[in-house]
């Protein structure tokens, strides 16, 4: 069952306001047509909006093209508000001391998935960083 979310208890939900804000509407005109509703609500629903695309990411693309339409770039969206949860590194630039960590770790013989969950990192994001330092070949990596 998918969950609707509401501004407070006024069974107003969040999409409808952005869906008006989309539309070109002003503070008034959604006021008007939703009197349970003050300008902190609208805002709110808009901040709701920004927290998910913040944490939106498009996996194989270096960004979202917007034409009136969301639409991607050779890529997949990535909700990585989830994926953090079981990999809070996932996605964050590498650091040199990272590499050098990577490197002493699978020297003494870890596997991708330790080293993933020492990392906190992704397998797939390990075994990639692992080829871009020269430390395994793409057979390797089956």
């Amino acid at each position: 069952m998918q969950k609707t979310v509401i501004i407070r208890d006024t069974e107003i939900r969040v999409i409808d306001i952005l869906d008006r804000i989309a539309k070109g509407n002003s503070y008034r005109q959604i006021l008007t047509e939703f009197p349970l509703l003050n300008v902190g609500d609208i805002m709110t629903a808009a901040q709701f909006a920004f927290e998910i695309l913040n944490d939106l990411m498009v996996e194989g693309s270096d960004h979202i093209r917007l034409e009136g339409r969301l639409t991607l770039t050779n890529g997949k969206y990535v909700n990585l508000t989830k994926i953090r949860k079981e990999h809070p590194r996932a996605y964050v630039k590498w650091e040199p001391d990272e590499d050098e960590n990577l490197k002493r770790l699978f020297q003494q013989g870890k596997n991708f998935n330790q080293l993933s969950e020492i990392l906190m990192r992704q397998p797939g994001a390990i075994i990639s960083r692992l080829k871009y330092l020269g430390l395994i070949k793409e057979k390797q990596a089956s």
